[in-house]
C-alpha cells in the first residue's frame, strides 16, 4: 500500500504511464535491499525515500524550468 502511494506521489496524480514505472522501480529497488543485511532493517523505509528523492527532484526541475522562462 505504500509503495503504491509513493508511486503515486512521484507520478502526482498525472500519467498512469509514470505511475507504472514509478511502482515497478520501488518494487524493484525494495526486493534488492533483501538480500543486504546490512540493510535489511532499513528496506521498509525505501518507499518514503524514493517518494522524498522523486519530489525534491521533480520540484527542483519545475523551480528551474520556471526561472528560465523569466529571464
Amino acid at each position: 500500500m505504500i509503495s503504491s502511494l509513493a508511486a503515486v506521489l512521484i507520478a502526482r496524480l498525472r500519467s498512469i504511464t509514470v505511475t507504472f514505472v514509478a511502482a515497478i522501480v520501488i518494487g524493484l529497488l525494495h526486493d534488492l535491499l533483501t538480500p543486504i543485511a546490512s540493510l535489511t532493517s532499513y528496506r521498509d523505509m525505501t518507499p518514503f525515500v524514493i517518494a522524498a528523492i522523486g519530489l525534491l527532484v521533480l520540484s527542483r526541475h519545475q523551480v528551474m524550468t520556471q526561472s528560465r522562462e523569466e529571464a
